[in-house]
């Protein structure tokens, strides 16, 4: 007997429990093992044995059949499997209306070669919305910082620079990694909108213009990721993927039309859904987002 046994796509980390695909020539269930549990581990019995991804790296899968009183036992056959952490695709996860990546400012498949300084006259949306966000006067576009985080770009923003977006209400649920400028202690709203995320005491936050605050007491002086859930009677905020509140406001936010704004300071990344997100989907986004930019 032989076994035919599938190549394994890759993985990332968060994935579900998974069906390897080998067959023996006989008929006979195939067995599976893993060089390394820590990365992969194989559970159940064959024929209901799946594969847990523990963590990112690489190990190998062997898939054997002992035989039995009518076939010998076949030469074992081996695949790689490799693990990342999770990667966002444009089609990852449904609802994704907006995201600006300041490490693929064109939005394309190749890497940026974009001078430090450059005025951005465009950055492009990666979703499928292609919302890019843009800005006609010279003098108010923002400007790439060149190899700031693991050697990737930031966009730099004073109060006076932002790009303009179309109109969107369906930013319900946003995740932003910025840094606000050490000069700026004040009240911004990045999106353009009545959202307020910064206080003007230098921490994150968040609230919406009349409403009250949720105010993190973290400062908003160095690099973070921050998530908000915009959605009339569920508000709610999140630190590097803590939460810092809740809010009940039965109000809807007015439509997202900037990026930037009259905030100064630098953006890394910005991503946002149509819809409120589990627990599990939010975690996600912020785990690939914490691990791309070292959080």
């Amino acid at each position: 007997q032989t076994i035919s046994f599938s190549p394994i796509p890759d993985k990332s980390v968060g994935d579900f429990d998974f069906s390897p695909s080998a067959v023996a020539s006989s008929g006979l269930p195939v067995t599976f093992s893993s060089s390394n549990n820590l990365i992969a581990e194989v559970q159940g019995n064959a024929p209901n044995q799946t594969i847990k991804i523990r963590s990112a790296g690489t190990a190998t899968i062997t898939a054997s059949q002992a035989g039995d009183s009518s076939y010998n036992a076949a030469s074992p056959m081996t695949q790689t499997l490799t693990v990342g952490y999770y990667n966002l695709q444009q089609d990852s996860l449904p609802g994704l209306k907006l995201w600006l990546d300041a490490n693929n400012v064109n939005g394309d498949s190749t890497a940026d070669s974009i001078a430090d300084g450059t005025p951005i006259v465009q950055w492009n949306d990666r979703s499928s919305s292609t919302n890019h966000a843009g800005q006609a006067t010279s003098s108010a576009r923002p400007t790439y910082s060149a190899n700031q985080v693991n050697g990737m770009g930031l966009v730099s923003f004073t109060a006076a620079q932002g790009f303009n977006i179309t109109s969107s209400n369906e930013l319900v649920t946003v995740f932003i990694v910025l840094e606000q400028a050490s000069n700026q202690n004040a009240e911004t709203k990045p999106l353009g909108s009545n959202i307020f995320a910064t206080t003007a005491a230098g921490k994150f936050g968040m609230r919406r213009q009349g409403s009250a605050w949720m105010d993190s007491g973290i400062s908003s002086h160095s690099t973070a990721l921050i998530t908000m859930q915009l959605y009339p009677g569920n508000y709610a905020l999140y630190v590097n993927g803590v939460s810092k509140g809740t809010g009940t406001d039965p109000v809807a936010p007015t439509s997202a039309t900037k990026v930037g704004n009259d905030f100064a300071g630098d953006i890394a990344e910005l991503i946002a859904y149509n819809s409120a997100l589990s627990d599990g989907v939010r975690h996600k986004i912020e785990g690939y987002l914490a691990h791309k930019w070292g959080l």
